[in-house]
């Protein structure tokens, strides 16, 4: 990340070759290090005129980048101005996508189902949006409660793995372990959760995502099978990001 360092450091207004700069280690930077992402896609807003057309973009890869870091309150802030104007439905897809996963993350699960809804509605949506939009609806139904149509969100996502995101197959098996643990099936709910950590068997930077690994550690931990859940973190001891997943973990 020393390019991006240097780009924070130097790009100045006007500069158009540095702040194309700074989107493109953005973007790059946002599955591996969402805070880094998170400052340099503010920092190429910053630089970005209100009249220039690429300023809408731009605010939707801070938004997105800012909820990734869990910077909910600056995430927040960006998509509400620019969700303000009119836009076309494609142009706010992304804004609304980040904004659905704020209102997941801030308590408000219905409001976060119903925009992540809206943005599915989009045509020609990107399947990394569809992806991230489903994500915030396994989630907002998960906390809501909605068994039945968080059963068949999950079902339809694992009926075809391949046309979906690593993030998004591993939030649909915890949420199939979820269920499957509340209705007293523990074994089935332990298998789902493993499936989901053969896929993320890390802790992921993003904050909008679920966290497999500290959901079947805590399985574990129900069923006195401590010496698995303590290797599973101890496994993860070394990843800086443990700490404030842990806390955000729901699922």
């Amino acid at each position: 990340m020393a390019a991006g360092a240097h780009l924070l450091a130097s790009a100045r207004p006007g500069d158009t070759a540095a702040v194309d700069g700074l989107d493109q280690a953005a973007a790059e930077a946002l599955d591996a290090a969402p805070a880094t992402a998170a400052d340099l896609a503010v920092r190429a807003l910053e630089l970005t005129a209100p009249a220039d057309p690429a300023r809408l973009q731009r605010s939707a890869r801070a938004a997105e980048s800012l909820a990734a870091a869990g910077r909910l309150a600056d995430a927040g802030n960006i998509a509400r101005v620019a969700l303000a104007q009119p836009l076309p439905a494609a142009a706010a897809a992304p804004l609304r996508c980040a904004m659905s996963a704020i209102l997941a993350a801030d308590g408000h699960p219905d409001q976060a189902d119903a925009m992540a809804e809206s943005v599915l509605a989009t045509p020609g949506l990107t399947s990394r949006l569809r992806d991230e939009a489903l994500i915030t609806q396994l989630r907002a139904r998960a906390v809501l409660g909605d068994t039945i149509r968080s059963r068949s969100l999950a079902e339809a996502i694992l009926a075809a793995p391949d046309q979906h995101s690593v993030a998004a197959v591993a939030g649909a098996q915890l949420v199939l372990a979820a269920i499957s643990w509340e209705d007293g099936w523990a074994s089935r709910g332990l298998g789902h959760a493993r499936s989901a950590v053969r896929r993320i068997n890390g802790i992921s930077p993003d904050a909008r995502h679920f966290q497999p690994l500290l959901t079947l550690a805590a399985m574990l931990v129900d069923l006195r099978m401590l010496d698995e859940a303590s290797a599973l973190i101890q496994a993860a001891a070394g990843d800086d990001q443990i700490g404030r997943a842990s806390c955000r973990e729901r699922v």
